[in-house]
């Protein structure tokens, strides 16, 4: 990170999981664990979870279907879900997260504990470029391809979503506007749709 943080970073003091959506290359695990870190909450790499026959199906080249989405999902929102209720606040996971009926089901496991989606996005061509330049990482052009093939950017139907765009400015630029994102999702008196602004 570059840029210094401009926001605050106290975090909601009430059970609260923030999920960081998105693609591949978007930045979900950067911006995650840096808005963990400042807010002194516990972060959850989503990835981390995954069903060993999910692993190898990805290492194979072989995108995820809703199939084998499913479980994963479920372990995810349930272990987040225990987290941010025995400590009493919030916990920041990383999901992809990429179709609104994987966002319904995660609200629905979760029940009454709040959740927040900030969901990073960026062009195709801009993700593709990132993921060439990992090193040891399974993510290649077909399964970006079904990454966007997936993709529902949530609407203003989605109140607890924010839109961010990942690749205008600096990882701290991106930072410094998800935290302007909670503080808007926090707050009932924000103009409806301003949450999705791109920046």
């Amino acid at each position: 990170m570059t840029n210094p943080i401009s926001q605050p970073t106290s975090a909601p003091s009430v059970p609260t999981i923030i999920i960081v959506a998105g693609t591949a290359g978007t930045g979900k695990s950067t911006i995650g664990a840096a808005l963990a870190e400042l807010m002194g909450t516990p972060f959850i790499e989503g990835d981390g979870l995954h069903p060993p026959t999910n692993i190898q199906k990805m290492a194979n080249g072989i995108p995820l279907d809703d199939e084998d989405r499913w479980g994963w999902l479920r372990e995810l929102a349930e272990h987040a879900r225990r987290i941010t209720l025995e400590r009493q606040g919030p916990v920041v996971v990383t999901c992809s997260a990429l179709k609104k009926k994987y966002r319904d089901f995660l609200r629905e496991v979760c029940g009454e504990v709040r959740l927040d989606f900030l969901v990073l996005h960026a062009s195709q061509e801009e993700v593709l470029e990132r993921v060439a330049r990992r090193k040891n990482h399974y993510m290649g052009p077909e399964m970006v391809a079904s990454q966007f093939r997936d993709l529902e950017l949530p609407s203003a139907e989605e109140p607890d979503c924010a839109l961010i765009r990942s690749t205008e400015g600096s990882p701290g630029d991106t930072l410094n506007t998800a935290l302007r994102k909670l503080q808007d999702l926090a707050n009932p008196s924000t103009p409806a749709g301003s949450a999705y602004d791109q920046q």
